[in-house]
């Protein structure tokens, strides 16, 4: 459990400097900033869960750049086409 909390921390932690790098770059509002933040952390924790749960019934949902991606910005709609798009095509 501790290797999923150090995980889920590591990428909350990545998600705030890419926010704050892409605040600076592109200038971005702190709302805009904070709601990528909160997707991306949401969407994680729903990978993860997906990936736990799904490991019973042989689905797999890698966690990687661009999955984070994809949850950062579409929040819980993009983890969800995620996990579709990972076991079905």
């Amino acid at each position: 459990m501790s290797n999923v909390l150090e995980t889920v921390g590591g990428f909350a932690g990545g998600m705030i400097v890419a926010a704050v790098v892409a605040a600076l770059v592109i200038g971005l509002t702190v709302t805009t900033i904070l709601l990528l933040v909160k997707n991306g952390i949401i969407g994680a924790v729903i990978l993860f869960i997906a990936s736990f749960l799904g490991s019973y019934i042989g689905i797999s949902v890698p966690i990687n750049l661009w999955t984070a991606l994809i949850t950062g910005i579409f929040g819980i709609p993009g983890a969800l086409a995620v996990i579709v798009y990972h076991n079905f095509f």
